[in-house]
């Protein structure tokens, strides 16, 4: 329990943002500085790897949404062709038809 650790106010705040680590080795033991260091550049490592998990993220989504609307404009190209095979199959039974009865016709 008991008051504020060295560096933190009564409020239980952080250092204000204008001291440095200048401020902290003054009330802090050369333990306690070497501690906030390790801890600082863990912070810093753990930021720089967010920052690249993050980047490559975003790339990965970009890759996907451009791969999707590609796989989209496919599809309708597609569905295109096959609505006009449909078409073209249903003219050729017609005619096919036509002509059977024509030619049953003429018989």
């Amino acid at each position: 329990g008991g008051g504020p650790r060295a560096g933190e106010s009564a409020a239980g705040d952080a250092p204000a943002a204008g001291k440095g680590k200048g401020a902290e080795a003054t009330t802090a033991s050369p333990a306690q500085a070497q501690l906030v260091d390790v801890v600082r550049k863990e912070f810093d490592d753990y930021r720089m790897e967010t920052n690249q998990n993050v980047g490559m993220l975003e790339r990965q989504l970009l890759e996907a949404q451009e791969a999707a609307s590609k796989a989209r404009m496919e599809q309708a190209k597609a569905e295109n062709r096959l609505e006009t095979g449909n078409e073209r199959y249903d003219l050729l039974v017609a005619a096919y038809e036509r002509d059977r009865k024509e030619m049953g016709s003429l018989r």
